[in-house]
């Protein structure tokens, strides 16, 4: 199992040889949404598919009306972060999907709250190719400015959704943590390349 940008993001150890034995091929990727996001010139900046290329994810959102900003206000301490934002700025509670290039078997986020004053519901559900729900998790927290983690382990994950049930304003997210597996067909190809070799090397 190969790493990428890993940032010491806080997994268990545990958690990681489980991965790590579950494929020869698995890369466990993470996204710090830092200041490299930030465009200089607006610190709202619309996030999409503009990470498929590169991370091999794409952001989307159930309410049109809402989009999915990089945020990072001067001088907040809930700054370089995702949120949830309408065109006036304000923050909301709409779930967010990410849709995966190539299954993955674990997905793991940090939620952030700026004031940490009220208790708040995290939910992240995972599925797989045929809308099938493989894996869910929930986390009640007050988050506040060190947030919280919330994760999930399943078998050919697709793509997650996660949202938060608050009273009041939605919270920050950061830290974006996932664990790539090979796809179907490549398994099968390097299954037989090994196989070839294993009978090349009996005659």
């Amino acid at each position: 199992m190969s790493h990428r940008t890993a940032h010491g993001f806080p997994i268990a150890v545990a958690m990681l040889a489980y991965l790590g034995s579950s494929t020869t091929q698995a890369e466990l990727i993470a996204i710090d949404f830092d200041e490299s996001f930030y465009p200089n010139d607006d610190p709202f900046v619309f996030l999409t598919d503009q990470l498929e290329p590169d991370y091999g994810i794409t952001f989307s959102l159930p309410d049109s009306e809402r989009q999915l900003r990089w945020y990072e206000p001067t001088g907040a301490i809930f700054g370089g972060r995702l949120s949830v934002r309408d065109p006036f700025g304000a923050n909301f509670t709409t779930d967010i999907r990410i849709d995966f290039t190539n299954a993955v078997n674990f997905v793991q986020l940090e939620g952030f709250d700026g004031s940490g004053g009220d208790t708040d519901v995290l939910n992240l559900r995972a599925y797989n190719e045929l809308d099938q729900l493989v894996a869910h998790s929930t986390v009640i927290d007050l988050f506040g400015p060190t947030g919280a983690a919330i994760s999930v382990l399943g078998e050919n994950i697709y793509y997650v959704e996660f949202g938060v049930e608050a009273n009041f304003s939605g919270l920050f997210y950061d830290n974006l943590v996932y664990n790539t597996v090979p796809a179907p067909a490549s398994a099968a190809m390097l299954a037989l390349g090994l196989l070839g070799c294993r009978r090349r090397k009996t005659v």
